[in-house]
């Protein structure tokens, strides 16, 4: 095998000059600078592989983020087939050591991966199909998993069937509730914190493992609302003044020109505890569509829990359709998450 080498700066000048060449891969059309490439590649997480003609192949990893802990993420570049199985080998082997049930990736139409995956034993889980747009044409995203739980000698899943970890309250509806859908104000942020915390609501969430302890970072959100990386919208109960749930875009373009997503954006939405079912989320939704269009938005994608079936039917309800499945949850027992997306304008 090859020699593993972990990116820092002293090697970076030769790292840019490797991923420059294949750079549409990432994404983009536009060459990496040495502050971007952090943009695609966390320092402490990417890693080369070394061979007779200098670097084969690069690679970042990280650990799922909140309720996924048991996937590992992966994202894999690599000048041919051959090098991208040594890379692999090194990312399968840290995912055996963090006691990963699955590795989870994700790659273009054009890109050389998306059939070199395959090969590997990574299973394609959902498409979104015309998201990407390069030189004109339009192209997939397409997800794809490992599947780890056999390779472990021992059992590798944790008996929490039978467990309801994230239970239900019961909590009295707001019914007389009087709805406006209003943009983000800085004073929002206190009172969406309670509202997220509540268990009812971050059990729908891949973030938040107990009430109280769901981080909420409203400096980050404010700085990404200024730099134009997060558009949230909000509903405020009239009747009492009190703000009730929220919706977001955020881009899917990790770059503010030359992205191959750059008319792609995710969706996000919640709704606090005792307003949820009254059509607070219809409400959110159709102003998020018509923020979508003033955005110039092509493509929308989110993630739900495959067992929220009020907010499956929601998204549903407003033209989303299933993209496919992708692993893994801790709730009760382990669940899937659905891929969805939604086409704004016909293509």
């Amino acid at each position: 095998m090859g020699r593993i080498a972990q990116v820092s700066d002293r090697n970076l000048d030769v790292v840019l000059n490797f991923i420059n060449k294949q750079v549409e891969k990432l994404g983009t059309v536009l060459p990496l600078s040495r502050k971007s490439f952090f943009n695609y590649f966390p320092p402490d997480r990417t890693f080369i592989i070394l061979g007779r003609t200098g670097i084969e192949s690069l690679f970042a990893i990280s650990r799922g983020r909140g309720k996924g802990l048991a996937t590992l993420r992966v994202r894999m570049y690599a000048q041919n087939r051959e090098a991208l199985e040594e890379a692999f080998q090194y990312v399968r082997e840290t995912a055996l050591t963090m006691e990963a049930m699955y590795i989870r990736t994700h790659v273009f139409s054009y890109a050389d991966e998306c059939a070199w995956l395959p090969e590997l034993g990574f299973r394609k889980a959902a498409t979104i199909p015309r998201i990407a747009c390069l030189r004109g044409e339009l192209y997939d995203l397409i997800y794809y998993y490992y599947d780890l739980t056999e390779e472990y000698d021992f059992k590798i899943e944790r008996e929490y069937v039978n467990e309801e970890l994230y239970e239900t309250l019961k909590v009295e509806k707001k019914k007389d509730a009087r709805i406006v859908v209003r943009g983000l104000r800085l004073g929002d942020l206190e009172e969406l914190e309670w509202a997220l915390n509540h268990v009812n609501v971050f059990a729908t969430l891949g973030s938040g493992f107990y009430e109280g302890l769901v981080w909420w970072d409203k400096d980050r959100i404010v700085k990404m609302v200024f730099e134009g990386k997060l558009y949230p919208l909000v509903a405020q109960d009239a009747s009492n003044g009190r703000v009730v749930g929220m919706a977001s875009l955020e881009p899917l373009a990790r770059r503010p020109i030359g992205d191959v997503l750059s008319n792609a954006y995710s969706v996000a939405l919640f709704v606090a505890a005792e307003y949820q079912g009254i059509g607070v989320g219809s409400k959110l939704m159709k102003e998020l569509l018509l923020l979508a269009k003033r955005l110039h938005a092509r493509t929308l994608t989110l993630e739900v829990f495959e067992n929220n079936l009020p907010a499956l039917n929601l998204y549903e309800k407003y033209g989303f359709v299933k993209a496919g499945r992708l692993p893994i949850w801790v709730q009760r027992g382990y669940i899937w998450s659905l891929k969805m997306y939604k086409q704004l304008h016909p293509v």
